[in-house]
Order: structure tokens, then sequence, then C-alpha cells
């Protein structure tokens, strides 16, 4: 998540983080605390605002891309949210980038992930590149 907020920022979005970690004390003191993770909308971590613009954004590794792509669309929250005018993204991260999927409109916005020892030809150069 920590990557992704540094991306957007860069890229001249304001970032709230509203991934939370919600603890439910047990009873009887034997027994554990059980901690879970509660995401806005049930898979925004982060939500990012710029003049006339509202994104939502879900991160993962790469490896779970579309396993969340998969769940996002399932969710009728995902409905609500592209009504309401906000973009959706899933940043997927992983050892040498990123790939970013845009939701609205079914794209991939950015994949700077290097394959093959050789970089993606699509790739831009610079993060100031990305179009975000």
């Amino acid at each position: 998540m920590q990557l992704s907020l540094e991306l957007l920022r860069k890229s001249g979005w304001y970032c709230e983080v509203t991934e939370k970690n919600i603890r439910i004390k047990a009873t009887p003191p034997e027994k554990k605390d059980v901690t879970y993770k509660s995401d806005l909308l049930k898979f925004c971590d982060i939500l990012c605002l710029r003049p006339k613009r509202m994104l939502l954004v879900q991160t993962t590794s790469l490896s779970n891309i579309s396993a969340r792509i998969n769940k996002i669309r399932g969710l009728v929250q995902f409905e609500h949210a592209k009504q309401a005018g906000f973009e959706i993204q899933v940043h997927g991260w992983h050892a040498h980038g990123v790939k970013v999927v845009d939701l609205t409109k079914m794209e991939t916005l950015w994949d700077s992930v290097i394959r093959g020892g050789h970089r993606n030809k699509k790739t831009p150069r610079k993060q100031e590149e990305l179009a975000l």
C-alpha cells in the first residue's frame, strides 16, 4: 500500500488510507483476540482526490491482481461507486514494478513489470509519465 501511496502522491493525488484493522477483544481472557482488516466499500484501500476526480484504489501483489479484479467486479458496491462517478483502479505490485488496471474502463493503464529481462515497450520510462 505504501508504494501505491507514493506513486499516487507523486502524480498529484491527495490520498487517504481507508483500510482499517479491527480488533475484537477475546472473552474469557485466556482466548486470543481476533484481528481482521476492513476496506471501504469492501475493496478500497486508498481514497484519492483531485479537482473534479475521485479514485478508489485496491492494492495487491501482481500474482493476486486477477483475483482482486474478479472479486471487485462481483460486488454491488463496485457498481454503486461507478455510478457515483468514482474511478476504480487495482495496483498489482511486484519486485520489478507495478501493473495498474482501471476497472472503470477495464484497461491496463501502466505495466512496468519486467518480463524475460526486457522492459515492456509500452511502459513509460519514468513514473512521472504515468497518466493516473
